[in-house]
């Protein structure tokens, strides 16, 4: 039966690679942290209300043919800190782009004005393929859809981690792509766990991305993943170190 199941899937991903398809998936955000970082976060409660807004917040991925963007859509009545907030919990980039020809994966990050300065770089890296594909099954909405699993590394402040990546894609809805960075399923990413974070669709309109444009993000300097992480935590040690003189 499994060596059934993984036919079917090789059967799909040549499929959906002979087709040039177009269309629009939106996505909700959930976010839940460990009891420990709220309560470090009840004196001000940035998190709280992070996660409190995360619960409004959209994001589209839209996609044409091999190419692809993924990106908060835009909502001025919530408060900015804590959208920012939010898309920092859940590593959303301003603007995701992604190439399944190349396999190319391009972030432009979020410009803070004090972490990252606009436009100062963009972050480069490879899409993520290592997909281990499962048997379990589940409903989203009126679509069947199937687990795939695989890791990431997040280099944290003195160690590397590898951190669970669970997928739940839709084989009838043959388009390569999903929430975030993540593609290379032989179906649309339907729903998304990282490690506080859940990423659920909404809608889904296919053939129809007229009005989007697939952007590629440029800035003064390109870095890889590795780069950003080393950055980001020298950034923060010494903005720690300022703040406790």
């Amino acid at each position: 039966m499994r060596r059934v199941f993984f036919g079917l899937m090789f059967f799909i991903s040549l499929y959906s690679n002979s087709q040039i398809t177009n269309g629009v998936a939106t996505y909700g955000l959930f976010i839940t942290v460990d009891e420990e970082v709220m309560k470090a976060d009840k004196k001000y409660g940035y998190i709280q209300k992070a996660i409190d807004v995360s619960r409004k917040l959209k994001y589209s991925l839209v996609f044409k043919g091999k190419e692809a963007n993924f990106y908060q859509q835009k909502n001025d009545s919530l408060d900015k800190v804590s959208v920012n907030i939010a898309n920092s919990l859940s590593e959303v980039s301003r603007l995701i782009y992604i190439n399944l020809d190349t396999g190319m994966l391009i972030n432009e990050m979020n410009a803070d004005g004090l972490i990252i300065k606009k436009n100062e770089f963009i972050v480069k890296d490879s899409i993520n393929k290592n997909w281990l594909i499962t048997n379990e099954s589940k409903l989203i909405g009126e679509y069947l859809c199937y687990k795939a699993v695989t890791t990431k590394k997040v280099i944290k402040i003195d160690r590397e981690v590898a951190e669970t990546v669970i997928a739940w894609f839709c084989p009838t809805l043959p388009y390569t792509f999903g929430p975030s960075k993540y593609a290379g399923l032989p179906g649309l990413i339907l729903e998304l766990q990282e490690k506080n974070i859940v990423f659920v669709i909404d809608n889904i309109s296919l053939n129809n991305s007229e009005g989007h444009k697939i952007i590629i993000p440029t800035a003064k300097k390109e870095i890889t993943q590795l780069e950003y992480y080393e950055i980001i935590n020298d950034r923060f040690k010494t903005l720690e170190s300022m703040t406790k003189k």
